[in-house]
């Protein structure tokens, strides 16, 4: 039915669907919009993706990929606060000067990238370019005394065109693994580009104008432990951590002075779930009472990526008058197909699927059933009507828990701040203070 076109997106496919949200050329060609667990500010300006787009070409020609060639003569672009990692060089020499490097690396046929380490005043010269990390995340030293520098790819269009159709999808998701702009736990190393032509503002900024799709009723939400697929992309912080420990990561996080804020904040929160396990630890699951300030730095995380920029987006949606469904996800599942263990994960990223699509395989014992039941019959129900409560039929359930629209603020009692629907084993109602 063209008159009922629902689109229904998770992770960053609930990130497409808030560009589709927020962008006007796309309004009009749905009717309802699901988003779970979206990355609202997962999008690249167009210089960064322009930089990681050449990266991509050169590190293209440094592994031979066919049709991919170097620019001639070789010239480079040096990406500044990245090295280069489990690649061993072909030559080294002590210097720290960029001319010189280019100097030498130029005088080697087989040279295609070399690596300054001003710190300790040596340049590595590779025959290969591809390992390289984005140490200017969250503050690293890195970004003051280490700099990739790369031979630049082919420029004409058409060459590229054929280098990138050519290569091989391994080695295409190899040389992707790192760029120079790379993926944090807000964005990802490739991700829809702010170009100004097919997207002229970013997602944030329409949420914050209320640039929605007219008319367009939403179902969205989050999950209690999505932090726990992404520390990985935070500053290191060890899962035994100290609330000194605890105090450095903040700073590098959310800038110097932050942890006594952010330790407020938590402290009231039950914290002892999930169990950590840490590569540091040898595989060891950590005990409760030796990983409180890791799991408050984790929820920190969640919240600071995921769980508040989509309460402001339902907050948005709702002042601009469309029809909210919020939910909150905090369901540890009994097992998953992802992960040996659950308890070290949590209600994590992706958590909902199998509940939503009824996964059998995934899903255990009659709580579980009965969640995942009632959930499928919400997306449903949503889908065909945009109410995720109305029998539509398509469903096996007569009766569902009554799921009520988004409200916040002056629309909710003075004892709340928002109401949204928390899904459990249960469901219930869950009024979030």
């Amino acid at each position: 039915d063209p008159a009922n076109i629902t689109i229904f997106g998770e992770s960053s496919g609930g990130t497409c669907v808030a560009a589709h949200l927020t962008n006007p050329k796309s309004y009009g060609l749905f009717h309802r919009a699901v988003l779970e667990s979206p990355g609202l500010y997962q999008q690249k300006k167009l210089s960064e993706a322009e930089i990681n787009y050449g990266y991509t070409l050169s590190a293209l020609a440094g592994e031979r990929s066919p049709g991919c060639d170097f620019k001639s003569p070789k010239t480079f672009k040096c990406y500044y606060g990245t090295y280069m990692y489990s690649k061993q060089p072909k030559h080294v020499i002590k210097t720290a000067s960029r001319q010189e490097a280019k100097k030498a690396c130029s005088e080697f046929s087989w040279c295609v990238a070399f690596y300054i380490e001003a710190d300790i005043g040596q340049t590595s010269l590779y025959n290969t370019s591809t390992s390289l990390y984005d140490g200017k995340l969250y503050g690293s030293d890195y970004a003051m005394t280490h700099t990739v520098c790369t031979a630049e790819g082919a420029t004409d269009i058409l060459k590229q065109l054929e280098c990138l159709r050519r290569a091989k999808a391994s080695l295409l998701v190899n040389v992707t693994d790192g760029v120079p702009f790379d993926d944090n736990f807000n964005t990802d190393g490739f991700a829809p580009v702010i170009d100004g032509v097919d997207s002229t503002d970013s997602i944030r900024q329409a949420i914050i104008k209320g640039e929605f799709a007219p008319g367009v009723p939403v179902l969205v939400g989050t999950n209690l432990d999505e932090g726990t697929e992404f520390m990985e992309l935070c500053p290191d912080i060890e899962c035994s951590a100290t609330v000194t420990d605890f105090e450095k990561w903040t700073d590098q996080m959310y800038g110097n002075s932050s942890s006594r804020l952010v330790a407020m904040i938590y402290e009231a929160l039950p914290l002892e779930r999930p169990l950590p396990m840490c590569e540091a630890s040898g595989g060891a699951i950590i005990p409760a009472n030796q990983s409180y300030w890791y799991n408050t730095a984790m929820r920190s995380a969640t919240d600071y990526g995921l769980t508040c920029p989509v309460r402001r987006l339902m907050r948005r949606l709702a002042e601009t008058s469309h029809h909210v469904f919020g939910y909150f996800f905090t369901r540890t599942p009994v097992m998953s197909a992802n992960f040996a263990s659950t308890s070290t994960m949590g209600a994590f990223h992706g958590a909902e699927v199998p509940f939503v699509f009824g996964d059998r395989f995934e899903i255990t014992g009659e709580d579980e059933q009965l969640l995942a039941s009632r959930m499928g019959c919400y997306w449903k129900n949503f889908a065909a009507t945009g109410n995720p409560t109305i029998n539509s039929g398509h469903c096996g359930l007569a009766e569902l828990p009554t799921w009520p629209r988004y409200k916040f603020g002056s629309q909710v009692d003075p004892k709340h701040v928002e109401i949204l629907l928390r899904l459990d084993v249960g469901p219930q109602l869950e009024t979030i203070q």
